[in-house]
């Protein structure tokens, strides 16, 4: 099966109308100098896999397969993150997610909150996509996981909204290939540490993600923080590698600056569930995740994430 069929290359020609919300790199003056008005889809570039980059004459290249990884996983945060607080406004009425569910099916309730609750009821198990994104991201991808995906409904409430998350996402994903163009970065190479080229580059994008207006801000910062957790997946030891830090450093470098009450409650929900998952998959370090107490549960990761 083509790449041409997985869900994301509906998405991709979309991602470039984020660009018009940035305010803390004009792009419009780095086309001028020089970079290309165009996203090129590619799993390799001068012979070399690539997840995305940017050459030094201005291209910007994106695989698809990490493209369809990194929508995985923010299928996975968004089924987290809502389904953790529904979950928790139901429990204040004294009831749960799975009887309010069955209450709008017997209902037929057709209002956009009440199919909203089914779709998100029924929508796939996040670990099952995870691990769908972990395929992908190691692109291992055969054609059962090809036809798995292009069965994905990215039409309906839920999958829009994964769609949000993913395409502000991957947003801030190329903002960082294009901050190492926009910063003459290449130029720099050999006079400062690659690592902190990187981390540069990861802090004007993100940066820029949380100045977005409040409206796009959160499925920004969300679908961002995604992508950063696929990573961990790609490094199950954390090994330091001499292009950038290791990947708990990256990802709390940024986590740490949302100060967005909501969107900092659904940010816990998210790198708690995920990174509880990550540290019992490979290194058997078991750590419970209690409902409306994941912020206490990431302080217990970070700790043991520290001694790896």
């Amino acid at each position: 099966m083509d790449d041409k069929e997985l869900p994301v290359y509906k998405l991709n020609y979309n991602i470039t109308q984020f660009f018009s919300m940035i305010t803390n790199i004009d792009i419009n003056d780095a086309i001028k100098a020089g970079l290309k008005n165009e996203i090129v889809l590619a799993e390799k570039v001068d012979g070399n896999n690539i997840n995305a980059c940017c050459s030094s004459e201005g291209q910007v290249y994106l695989s698809p397969k990490f493209a369809q990884a990194v929508w995985n996983m923010c299928y996975s945060g968004l089924k987290l993150a809502d389904y953790n607080l529904s979950e928790e406004e139901c429990n204040k009425e004294g009831t749960t997610l799975d009887e309010l569910y069955v209450s709008v099916l017997k209902s037929g309730c057709t209002l956009p909150e009440c199919l909203y609750i089914r779709e998100l009821h029924d929508a796939k198990d996040w670990e099952l996509m995870i691990e769908e994104a972990i395929v992908f991201r190691r692109k291992w991808a055969v054609e059962q996981d090809y036809d798995l995906m292009a069965k994905m409904d990215i039409s309906n409430a839920f999958g829009t909204r994964v769609n949000g998350m993913y395409m502000a996402g991957m947003g801030g994903i190329l903002l960082h290939e294009l901050t190492h163009f926009y910063k003459d970065h290449w130029d720099k190479k050999g006079c400062i540490d690659q690592r902190d080229l990187e981390m540069d580059a990861d802090n004007v994008s993100f940066e820029a993600l949380l100045a977005l207006p409040i409206a796009v801000r959160r499925s920004a910062v969300l679908g961002s923080l995604c992508s950063y957790l696929l990573a961990f997946f790609n490094n199950k030891d954390l090994k330091s590698v001499d292009s950038y830090y290791r990947e708990d450093i990256r990802l709390f470098t940024q986590f740490d600056k949302i100060v967005d009450k909501d969107c900092k409650r659904r940010a816990d929900v998210i790198v708690a569930y995920v990174l509880s998952r990550w540290l019992k998959k490979y290194h058997n370090i078991d750590i419970p995740v209690i409902h409306d107490h994941e912020e206490d549960a990431v302080l217990q990761i970070r700790k043991e994430l520290k001694r790896i």
